[in-house]
């Protein structure tokens, strides 16, 4: 657990523990949702980094086509 302090602007300092836990970095959207007393802190999941992970991944494991190799494919199903 870890103990803050809300400045004059109603702002609060994120522990360096949480921040790198969470992988917060500068500009990342956080969501908080309330419970009566009680806050809870998620980060937003950007679609766009999975889609990215999953590209790079494929590329290393040898999933990929070229952009012409797909060309080809589309146009031998035009001719079919």
């Amino acid at each position: 657990m870890s103990v803050v302090t809300v400045d004059s602007k109603g702002r609060i300092l994120l522990p360096r523990e949480v921040r790198e836990t969470m992988q917060v970095e500068p500009g990342d959207v956080l969501f908080l949702t309330q419970d009566g007393r009680f806050v809870t802190l998620a980060k937003a999941d950007n679609p766009f980094d999975r889609l990215a992970a999953h590209a790079i991944a494929e590329y290393y494991a040898g999933e990929t086509i070229s952009l012409e190799e797909a060309l080809e494919a589309v146009d031998e199903d035009d001719v079919e």
